[in-house]
């Protein structure tokens, strides 16, 4: 079951976000969901389904909601101010696990976005 958090981005926003963690994970992966305007948030069934294949092959995974999705704030926009998003989740999951391994994935506009800069 995922743990509900908030991030905080570098231009002082915050975000919705979810979290699994395993008891001894291997790596922490952080996931980028797909295009706002066409339904995309962290709980679109294609990254839950990804979700729970990272979890029962023992990594942690962080997802979250993009400015101005969900329960997030800010606007949403085309793409360039969420790679600050992105970069905050990724923060995060470097303080939580520190050392491990980490892996950045997105469908879609969050592959553009995870691809952009982090």
């Amino acid at each position: 079951m995922s743990e509900s958090l908030r991030l905080t981005t570098s231009d002082g926003l915050t975000l919705e976000a979810g979290f699994d963690d395993v008891a001894e994970p291997r790596a922490i992966v952080v996931v980028c969901h797909p295009h706002p305007q066409m339904g995309g948030t962290m709980n679109a069934p294609l990254l839950l389904a990804v979700r729970d294949e990272l979890v029962r092959r023992s990594m942690s995974v962080l997802r979250f909601n993009y400015r101005g999705i969900g329960a997030s704030e800010g606007e949403a926009g085309t793409g360039i101010a969420e790679v600050a998003d992105g970069e905050s989740a990724l923060a995060w999951a470097r303080r939580r696990h520190p050392g491990l391994p980490l892996g950045l994935v997105g469908w879609s506009f969050g592959a553009a976005v995870a691809g952009s800069k982090p």
